[in-house]
């Protein structure tokens, strides 16, 4: 049985956070949990960088400003 690691990312959707997330999706084997405030990034650069890797793994988007 391969156990998946647990990443979570701040900023996931500007960006470099969303390049970060396209990387870990290719290598494979991460639940990878998104928060961001979308202050600067923005969900369809999430969805771009999830649409172009080349696996599909597990991810949740939470919506929230870390102060």
């Amino acid at each position: 049985m391969i156990k998946e690691k647990i990443i979570f990312i701040t900023g996931g959707a500007g960006f470099i956070g969303s390049n970060f997330v396209k990387y870990l999706l290719d290598k494979g084997g991460f639940e990878i949990t998104v928060y961001d405030n979308l202050s600067i990034g923005s969900k369809k650069n999430l969805n771009k960088a999830i649409r172009s890797s080349k696996q599909i793994g597990k991810i949740n988007f939470i919506e929230g400003d870390i102060l």
